[in-house]
């Protein structure tokens, strides 16, 4: 078979891919996940350089943070191109049969998380801030979506809170459908690429509130189609959270705008054609 072209992800494709691309003349292509898919080390250092014709990054923070730790990468043979999602749209049975699900009612106002349950998400800073608005607000729900590492100890958290509004629901396999039964989205990490959930959550057409790390702010422009927040604010975050889940008009106006946003930078479509464009460049110029 007569190949184009090779994409390779991990730095041990890199290497055999690279031979391959060698032998066969085409250009290797590496998608890069985050900034510590380089290490400083002699291994990692030629690979890249001697495999490697050029690099897409998921967004624009990964690449300015690896041309200040990684001085040896030449940044001209980096492209930023956004992961996509394209809107998805649920009928309101199609809602209410997730909401029953899970354990749910049709009438139930809903704070929801995405993610894995790990150390970086810091979902025990949401729970936090859950507990602070909960007293007053008895009624709200919180919903946390994904499984991981830190389940237990989240669990025990909103136990010793005296949480009883939480609910874990565990892997979903359709992220968006989930997200669209939330009337807000959050995700609190303390650190991060290009985080798909976001998207995922504008998908669904729903206002974010999010920290202000890595590329979070390439998608979420504060007070427009979510709130930014520093990172570890949990009284912030409380009030954010209050805000949103008490108006309903600046909800709905965060919804439009985050669909705006989703169908001008992050759909399916545009994603494809920007690496359909990056592809046949670099084929041209082999």
């Amino acid at each position: 078979n007569k190949i184009d072209l090779l994409v390779t992800n991990i730095e041990k494709e890199i290497s055999i891919g690279g031979i391959a691309a060698k032998i066969c003349v085409v250009p290797n292509i590496r998608r890069v996940g985050n900034d510590k898919d380089f290490f400083d080390r002699f291994k990692t250092k030629f690979n890249h350089n001697f495999f490697v014709t050029h690099s897409i990054v998921p967004c624009d923070a990964i690449k300015d943070k690896l041309e200040l730790q990684a001085e040896w990468l030449n940044m001209k043979e980096f492209t930023t191109i956004y992961n996509g999602r394209n809107p998805h749209y649920f009928t309101e049975k199609e809602m209410i049969k997730r909401k029953k699900e899970i354990g749910l009612k049709k009438e139930d106002q809903i704070i929801g998380i995405t993610a894995h349950l790990s150390k970086i998400k810091c979902i025990n800073l949401l729970i936090k801030a859950f507990a602070n608005i909960s007293i007053k607000n008895p009624d709200w729900k919180l919903v946390i979506t994904g499984e991981g590492p830190k389940q237990k100890n989240l669990e025990k958290l909103a136990s010793e809170l005296n949480l009883k509004n939480i609910i874990f629901t565990g892997f979903t396999a359709d992220p968006i459908l989930t997200a669209s039964i939330y009337d807000i989205a959050v995700l609190t990490s303390e650190i991060e690429g290009f985080p798909n959930s976001i998207v995922e959550y504008f998908a669904a057409g729903k206002p974010v509130i999010a920290t202000d790390v890595g590329g979070i702010n390439e998608i979420i422009s504060d007070n427009f189609n979510g709130f930014l927040i520093p990172f570890g604010d949990i009284d912030l975050l409380s009030k954010k959270l209050e805000i949103l889940m008490n108006n309903e008009k600046l909800r709905r106006k965060f919804s439009a705008n985050a669909l705006l946003t989703l169908n001008k930078k992050f759909t399916e479509d545009i994603m494809i054609k920007k690496l359909e464009k990056l592809y046949e460049r670099l084929v041209k110029h082999v």
